[in-house]
């Protein structure tokens, strides 16, 4: 779908840049933790974040619920970097026929649909639900920081791939009406 110029390294570029700019608060969070668990920021991002839908540790119960509601700001960070980088990222879609596009335009509304609805909804309790290896998980603050690590990964991928399939689709109806 990409040119053979560009070879993707600009897509891949700018997606790197905009991943590490969104998952820098997460390491700020948990480094501001560490230092004073009690601070008056922490504190204040906790009482913003506390009764949102969210994945909390019992034990670690402020840095969870702040870094749990922060990784559902990844698509902002999806959307910006096409928003901002569209124009350095070439793309050249060709010779996909519109049928296969069309084809699986319901599997990616039943991916986007469903992805969003487990990520958004629901209170996920790591230290008494989902078996030993979530409560293990819940017990150790840096395993903690790469669970929400992934999950900004999950939801930061679902909008990107999202946004992409959109580009492909419009792409391929314009290329097909000109």
């Amino acid at each position: 779908m990409l040119d053979k110029e560009s070879n993707g390294r600009g897509l891949v570029k700018y997606s790197l840049i905009s991943f590490t700019i969104g998952v820098f608060p997460l390491f700020y969070i948990l480094t501001l933790y560490l230092i004073n668990p009690d601070s008056p920021i922490l504190f204040y991002l906790f009482t913003m974040s506390d009764g949102h839908a969210r994945a909390f540790s019992e034990e670690f119960l402020i840095y969870s619920t702040i870094s749990s509601t922060y990784t559902k700001s990844g698509p902002l960070f999806s959307v910006g970097m096409y928003l901002l980088c569209w124009k350095k990222v070439k793309f050249v879609v060709f010779g996909i026929p519109i049928k296969k596009v069309i084809k699986i335009l319901p599997s990616m509304i039943f991916i986007i649909v469903f992805g969003y609805y487990l990520m958004y909804s629901g209170e996920l309790n790591l230290t008494t639900k989902g078996g030993w290896w979530l409560g293990f998980i819940s017990g150790n603050i840096l395993f903690l920081f790469i669970f929400f690590m992934m999950s900004f990964i999950s939801h930061y991928g679902i909008a990107w791939i999202a946004i992409l399939y959109l580009y492909i689709l419009v792409k391929t109806i314009h290329n097909k009406t000109h």
